[in-house]
């Protein structure tokens, strides 16, 4: 499995640390805009299981639960 961050949040993979979780399982995330095209969603899905999709919530309900 690969936990991945998105791109651009300012970490480096080396310096982030999760307890169990190896480095080697961490990966960068790409973000996508809201509009790109369905066929790029679904295979981006297909291949790692997640995508960040930028503006799709409400920024004020995604800083809200990062703080919780």
């Amino acid at each position: 499995m690969t936990y991945a961050l998105t791109a651009g949040s300012g970490y480096r993979l080396d310096d982030i640390r999760v307890d169990g979780i190896p480095t080697s399982g961490l990966g960068w995330l790409p973000v996508f805009p809201a509009d790109i095209g369905e066929e790029i969603l679904r295979k981006e899905l297909e291949e790692k299981g997640v995508v960040h999709i930028r503006g799709v919530m409400p920024r004020d309900f995604v800083l809200d639960m990062r703080r919780r």
